[in-house]
């Protein structure tokens, strides 16, 4: 995966949402600017480029080709407030 993998399949699930990439960017990620930047040339971290493709594949329209390039999270990750559930004595 890179930025314009990413990008494209922002786009594209944005278009079949009938939403805008900065509507897209600031469910996403909280920052309606991901996206412009990436653009612009600049980068992400790791963590932010996971979060958005996890998003993504929670959210994507049935019938939509999933993007190719990018790979498709098989299941959603642990909620972090239940890695620091303590069993009851």
């Amino acid at each position: 995966m890179n930025a314009k993998s990413l990008l494209i399949a922002v786009k594209s699930y944005a278009k079949a949402s009938g939403c805008s990439v900065r509507t897209v960017a600031t469910k996403a990620t909280g920052s309606g600017d991901t996206f412009d930047r990436l653009e612009r040339g600049c980068d992400i971290t790791l963590g932010r480029a996971n979060l958005i493709v996890q998003w993504l594949h929670e959210r994507w329209p049935e019938g939509l080709d999933w993007p190719a390039d990018i790979q498709r999270p098989k299941t959603a990750p642990p909620k972090p407030a239940a890695l620091h559930k303590r069993k009851a004595a």
